[in-house]
């Protein structure tokens, strides 16, 4: 799939947040948010993450160290360059050129400004002009109104259902056809 996956994306810009390698000093920030029940229960985690030094160990070098593979993970920082949020895509079928993402905006003063709008949408870029997929899904807690939202209006649709969730896709061609603003409702700085 298209270019070399999981290059440094230093340059993957949005109109307020710039996407970044995650290093290992962001292990501070994905260990705060992770443990906060308010920015996990929307993700299916109501009780958070916690790990111990020996576990963010093991899931960095699989998710960070080594680029490309089915999985990979990224920090969002915004415009003063402090990190933010996290992205992720994972599951990543080359046949059938499809892949799972998953945003949060980790900075609960940070919500409803606009940063996971600009985040989405250039993440969802790099994943179909960069990488060549062809379609993303996302797996959204039912109770996570604001997110099932959110997604609707980034152009996802809904297509399964389980008990607590729901999955939601955006296929490429939805994606190109709509105009960046369109996608987002663009905040006031």
């Amino acid at each position: 799939m298209g270019e070399t996956r999981g290059q440094n994306l230093a340059g993957l810009k949005g109109e307020r947040v710039r996407i970044r390698r995650t290093k290992r000093a962001d292990l501070r920030h994905l260990a705060r948010w992770w443990a906060d029940h308010d920015v996990m229960a929307p993700l299916l985690c109501p009780e958070g993450i916690r790990m111990t030094p020996q576990e963010q160990d093991r899931w960095f070098r699989r998710w960070c160290e080594t680029p490309g593979g089915s999985c990979a993970h990224y920090i969002i920082v915004d415009e003063h360059d402090s990190p933010i949020g996290e992205v992720d895509y994972h599951d990543l079928d080359d046949i059938h050129r499809r892949g799972w993402i998953t945003l949060k905006i980790g900075e609960r003063s940070l919500w409803g400004k606009g940063y996971a709008g600009d985040a989405a949408y250039t993440f969802c870029k790099y994943m179909f002009e960069t990488l060549g997929v062809q379609e993303l899904a996302i797996e959204v807690a039912l109770t996570n109104s604001r997110g099932l939202a959110f997604w609707r209006k980034m152009g996802f649709v809904s297509y399964a259902r389980g008990t607590d969730y729901v999955n939601m896709r955006l296929r490429a061609e939805t994606f190109r056809d709509r105009p960046a603003g369109s996608f987002y409702r663009k905040k006031q700085r």
